[in-house]
């Protein structure tokens, strides 16, 4: 029989260093496109008024976002996103797929 104590330990250590992984790869960066989430539907509004260009928008009131600034995600989250992450690293290359519309 597997003794729980003896699994907990390495079980614990590869679920933190796999949470630690995925935030930093998902932190927003300047100059990365945002992938931002909305709760009230108006999410490419929500991306105009913070100062980004909406590529798309995606389900679950999210929002692909282009801009140069390095403070549109601040602003993004300021504006009312409840979660900015880095798109290029969520969606890999699929993101070269979505143009910016201008």
């Amino acid at each position: 029989m597997i003794d729980l104590r003896t699994v907990a330990l390495p079980a614990a250590l590869v679920a933190v260093s796999l949470l630690a992984s995925a935030a930093i790869a998902l932190r927003p960066v300047p100059g990365a496109p945002l992938l931002a989430f909305f709760t009230d539907g108006a999410a490419p509004l929500h991306a105009v008024a913070a100062g980004g260009l909406p590529v798309i928008e995606g389900p679950f009131g999210s929002v692909l976002v282009r801009g140069d600034d390095p403070a549109l995600a601040a602003r993004l989250a300021a504006s009312g996103a409840w979660l900015v992450l880095r798109a290029d690293a969520l969606l890999g290359c699929a993101v070269l797929f979505f143009p910016a519309r201008g």
